[in-house]
């Protein structure tokens, strides 16, 4: 029996074609369905199409390559995108090496708690293969107030005209303390199977089990350029011992709470 979280992307891609699945709920738990995927002969929707993306995006480990963006002002901002600029757990690099920057998020499992964001990761596209100098530490504490992290150039932060689409997430929500920026921020960490996505200017990701105050890292190049930086939700050491997050976490837990 092919277990649906070995899936392929080619394999989905021929399941959607193929089957039609009768609810999205049977995705994770009706696995023997899946192999009918490979001999019945319905049509799926486009609904059923993405809802099949949607688990095996889910499902994708490793370090993963989120898409790219602009820095323009040489300052890039670390920061919960929930926050204004004058928060305290939050902070600007300067220096930073102007041109493309890829970003990237490390998402791996976590104990009976699912696969999760282990760091949020921006380097400048002359170095995302490189190896870079030893990762300095921030005088300032990331902090998390709505279980999201973002980097972005400083100029555009929270800034609306940089979007030409609707938030659906700001104008499906009855607040008056977020903005439209904000809401688009939300689209891609509460919406996309990923968890994280690209904005104008830069990058945001949920972070790894939600709130709380998280180290942040910067490396330079050989003339003292900002070329990578790196907010880390888990580290490595908490990763081997279950018995660090104590026993009231749950699988399902919703980030930010």
């Amino acid at each position: 029996m092919i277990d649906i979280y070995e899936l392929s992307a080619e394999h989905i891609e021929h399941a959607a074609k193929t089957y039609v699945l009768k609810t999205p709920t049977e995705f994770g738990t009706v696995k023997s369905d899946i192999m009918k995927a490979f001999t019945a002969g319905a049509n799926l929707r486009q609904r059923e199409i993405d809802d099949l993306k949607y688990i095996v995006e889910m499902q994708r480990v490793g370090t993963i390559r989120v898409g790219e963006f602009e820095c323009i002002s040489g300052v890039l901002r670390v920061s919960d995108p929930c926050y204004d600029t004058d928060t305290w757990c939050a902070g600007e690099i300067g220096n930073a090496k102007l041109g493309k920057w890829v970003a990237q998020v490390v998402k791996k499992p976590l104990f009976n708690w699912g696969n999760r964001i282990f760091s949020l990761v921006a380097t400048h596209e002359h170095y995302v293969d490189c190896v870079t100098t030893k990762p300095i530490i921030t005088k300032f504490v990331a902090g998390v107030d709505s279980g999201q992290m973002s980097i972005v150039d400083t100029k555009f932060y929270r800034d609306e005209t940089v979007f030409t689409t609707p938030s659906e997430f700001y104008h499906g929500s009855n607040s008056d303390d977020i903005n439209e920026w904000y809401g688009h921020c939300c689209d891609l960490t509460c919406e996309t199977a990923l968890s994280a996505g690209v904005i104008p200017y830069g990058c945001v990701s949920t972070s790894g089990l939600g709130d709380g105050s998280y180290e942040c890292f910067y490396s330079v190049n050989e003339v003292g350029e900002v070329i990578r930086i790196e907010v880390v939700f888990i580290d490595n050491e908490s990763d081997e011992n279950e018995d660090d997050w104590g026993d009231n976490m749950e699988s399902d837990r919703p980030f930010g709470e």
